[in-house]
């Protein structure tokens, strides 16, 4: 904390010097002036918190630089010394904003009183500065996400009370009764994945910084980011013509930045704007990226190019290890989608959900690696050779993770067979392998019973009973002492199961075993 000491006598300074507690109140910089003219330079370089003053000064006097420190706002606490109780210099020092008056000669105890308590005021104003900027940032942090928020639902629930039409009205400017309103769609999907490698934040974010301003200049309404579908920027407006002019900006801005031509539809004007967001979408969806035009939904319906409707072949080769067969079989998908001349925002994403779910089969969901979308030229166009390029790599890389994780569960099923040898003589549950592995009692069951042809039940009876043989050659040891070896605590449930797998009770297998080595 800084403070300054304004009086033309050399001893009145050093005096308040001496008298007042500095480093109690944490001021480490006390600085001096022997006049208003000196002092005002001073205040204005260092800003001082605390500032004493005498009123008589040669050049510019006490009640001018309170007058000056009034209209500055520099929000320091200005406490005047003086030797005069003079009515006019009190008066002066309230008019202009002093903290305090003190008179000469100044008591010490006086003196770091008022010091106490102009410094107590400075830290409580600086807190209190300090939370209103936090709660400005917060605020500003937050704007957005409630614009987006109600932006989001305006153009995706049809029916509005009239509270919530009055909300509208007053915080965007939106008269839901009286003006039509114009929908209008940008997709993210290129510029994510080509421009940002897939960081959809940040894409939102560049292209809101271009948008907005743009919309605000045109006063052509309100740009958000889509809360429920994170592939889309949406534009709305109540002018057409100034929805389509910003647009047009956007679209140069877009291509002065990053040289590449955007995908934007607009929705006819409607009084609901969820039926223009609507008709936008779809427009959108049914874009041929092919020939860079909207064509009928229609036309697309009965053809077979769903990467699903070819999932058991793709299982088979996959599973069965047949790379070259792989190659051949995504040939001929390739060949039946370009066959169709058409591709389009919808074909893209259910290509990419049909092929989480394919891989799904062999992956958990945090296994998934991303899948890359770089199929646009450099102008942003949609390139058929890239996506070709990009979905024969995802396949050959599914293929190489399953072929991975093939050898992965053969090991880890053999470490599971090893454990149950190594603890049979113990209560063992699948719930405690489980555990052990930190696999899931689902996936353990499903691939020991793949690997071993028995479930983990049956194999854990098999090796008992097995070292149960083993142990009844002791003539020396009782039926209930080999139950207990193998892990039974009950003879004759024991002697139950070792009949059901061997077709003997314990007692007549070890007389047959006897019989035959005499």
């Amino acid at each position: 904390m800084k403070a300054i000491i304004v009086d033309d006598e050399r001893h009145v300074r050093e005096g308040l010097l001496l008298l007042a507690n500095w480093s109690r109140f944490k001021i480490d910089t006390i600085l001096q002036a022997e006049n208003g003219d000196e002092a005002r330079q001073i205040i204005t370089a260092e800003k001082p918190d605390i500032i004493f003053t005498d009123m008589r000064m040669p050049k510019t006097n006490g009640v001018e630089l309170l007058k000056w420190l009034n209209q500055s706002h520099l929000n320091a606490k200005t406490i005047v010394i003086s030797g005069y109780d003079d009515f006019e210099y009190m008066k002066n020092a309230i008019k202009f904003g002093s903290f305090d008056y003190l008179l000469k000669p100044i008591d010490p105890s006086e003196l770091n009183e008022v010091l106490a308590r102009a410094v107590d005021e400075v830290l409580q104003q600086k807190k209190a500065k300090e939370l209103e900027q936090e709660k400005e940032k917060v605020v500003s942090e937050i704007h957005p996400i409630y614009c987006d928020k109600w932006l989001t639902k305006l153009v995706t629930i049809a029916d509005w009370t009239q509270s919530e039409r009055d909300f509208f009205q007053r915080e965007f400017q939106l008269h839901l009764d009286s003006q039509p309103l114009t929908v209008a769609i940008f997709s993210m999907t290129m510029l994510k994945s080509f421009i940002f490698e897939g960081n959809g934040e940040l894409a939102v974010t560049e292209l809101l910084s271009i948008a907005k301003p743009i919309m605000e200049q045109e006063q052509a309404g309100f740009v958000f980011s889509h809360l429920e579908n994170d592939e889309e920027l949406v534009f709305i407006s109540h002018s057409s013509r100034r929805l389509e002019s910003a647009l047009t900006q956007v679209k140069r801005a877009l291509w002065s930045r990053y040289q590449i031509k955007p995908h934007f539809v607009i929705g006819p004007a409607h009084a609901h704007p969820k039926e223009s967001y609507l008709k936008a979408s779809t427009k959108l969806a049914s874009y041929n990226l092919i020939n860079q035009e909207t064509e009928s939904l229609t036309a697309h319906h009965n053809r077979k190019w769903l990467l699903l409707d070819y999932k058991d072949e793709l299982k088979w080769t996959i599973e069965c290890g047949h790379k070259q067969q792989l190659d051949l079989l995504l040939h001929s998908i390739f060949e039946s989608i370009e066959k169709n001349h058409t591709i389009t925002f919808r074909f893209l994403k259910n290509w990419e959900n049909h092929f989480d779910i394919l891989r799904s089969h062999w992956l958990q969901k945090e296994e998934l690696p991303s899948q890359r979308q770089l199929y646009w030229t450099q102008d942003g166009r949609f390139s058929f050779h890239h996506f070709k390029q990009e979905k024969r790599e995802d396949f050959f890389q599914l293929f190489d993770l399953v072929a991975t994780l093939g050898e992965q569960e053969q090991t880890n099923m053999s470490k599971v067979a090893s454990y149950i040898e190594s603890h049979y003589h113990y209560e063992i549950s699948l719930q405690e392998i489980s555990e052990h592995f930190y696999l899931s009692r689902e996936y353990i069951s499903r691939k020991f019973k793949q690997e071993f042809n028995q479930t983990i039940t049956d194999y854990l009876m098999n090796f008992r009973i097995k070292k149960a043989k083993e142990l009844l050659a002791n003539p020396n040891l009782k039926v209930y002492e080999v139950a207990e070896a193998v892990g039974y605590q009950h003879d004759k449930y024991f002697a139950k199961v070792f009949k059901r797998i061997v077709g003997l009770t314990p007692s007549d297998y070890r007389q047959t075993y006897y019989q035959k080595r005499s």
